[in-house]
C-alpha cells in the first residue's frame, strides 16, 4: 500500500499547538520550525518498524531543504524516492486558471475568492522558481506539471519503483 502525508495537513494541527508558533502564516519561517519534526516523523515511518510493506508519499512545501532533504537522501532505497513537482511554463493567469480547473471541495483554494487566490498564485510562481533551483542543487528528479499534467503523472508513476 501507499500512504499519503500532506505536510500541509500536518501544519494545520500544529496551528492547535499557539505555543509551538507553527503556522501557515509564517511563510518565511515555517520550513525551519518544521523541520526538526519531519526528520523524526519521515524517519520512523520510513524505519518499517510498523508497516514494512508501506511506501509514503510526502507532499507539500514547507521543506527545509538543507535538513530534510539531505536525512532523505540517506535513506534513499526501496522505501522512499524523493521527486519535485513544479508548473514553470505557466503564467499567473495560467496558473491560476489550472489551481481552479483542478478545485476539488477538499482543496483550501475553494475557500479563497479569486482576489485572494491571485495574491497567493503570485507567490506561488517564485515558489516554483526557488523549488526548481533547490531541486537542481540536491540532484532531485523533478517534473514540470504545467502541461499534459495527468500524462505528467502517469509518467512518474510509470518510473517509480
Amino acid at each position: 500500500g501507499v500512504g499519503l502525508i500532506s505536510i500541509d495537513n500536518l501544519v494545520t494541527g500544529f496551528e492547535a499547538f499557539p505555543n509551538l508558533n507553527i503556522t501557515h502564516a509564517d511563510i518565511v519561517n515555517i520550513d525551519k520550525k518544521l523541520a526538526p519534526f519531519l526528520v523524526s516523523y519521515f524517519g520512523e515511518l520510513l524505519s518499517g518498524l510498523y508497516f514494512p510493506d508501506i511506501k509514503y508519499v510526502f507532499e507539500g512545501s514547507y521543506i527545509d531543504f538543507e535538513t530534510v532533504i539531505p536525512y532523505l537522501q540517506k535513506q534513499r532505497g526501496s522505501r522512499i524516492e524523493i521527486i519535485g513537482l513544479t508548473c514553470n511554463q505557466l503564467s499567473e493567469e495560467e496558473l491560476f486558471n489550472c489551481i481552479r480547473k483542478y478545485d476539488s471541495k477538499y482543496d483550501w483554494t475553494t475557500r479563497r475568492n479569486d482576489e485572494e487566490l491571485k495574491l497567493v498564485v503570485h507567490d506561488l510562481m517564485e515558489l516554483n522558481h526557488d523549488f526548481t533551483n533547490k531541486f537542481n542543487e540536491y540532484h532531485i528528479k523533478s517534473y514540470d506539471t504545467s502541461l499534459n499534467r495527468e500524462e505528467v503523472f502517469e509518467k512518474i508513476l510509470a518510473e517509480l519503483p
